[in-house]
């Protein structure tokens, strides 16, 4: 059938379907995004009530969260001191927390 179709006629063609492409791919693309958000955002939730049930106030929950994203969303460049500040962070919330407790 394209065979048949004048060059103009095909062109325009061309043009339509890869527009159409492109739209469904930036629709799969906008869906995946938010499905792995979402999931995240429950995994958070789950570690925050893990935390509290464990005695962790609401200053030491946000330095674990903050740890938590270093060590969840990897930058190559600055992995390895990602990592590094990530591990301190989570001493200093684990420390105030059991002297916290001890008193």
């Amino acid at each position: 059938m394209k065979r048949e179709l004048p060059i103009n006629k095909w062109m325009a063609l061309v043009r339509e379907t890869q527009k159409r492409g492109s739209e469904i791919h930036q629709n799969h693309v906008e869906n995946q995004e938010r499905l792995l958000l979402e999931q995240l955002e429950i995994k958070e939730i789950n570690l925050v009530k893990t935390w509290k049930n464990i005695g962790y106030n609401d200053k030491e929950i946000e330095k674990l969260k903050e740890a938590n994203a270093s060590l969840t969303f990897k930058d190559r460049g600055s992995w390895k001191e990602d990592k590094k500040i990530a591990r301190k962070q989570m001493k200093e919330a684990q420390a105030s927390m059991l002297s916290r407790i001890t008193r």
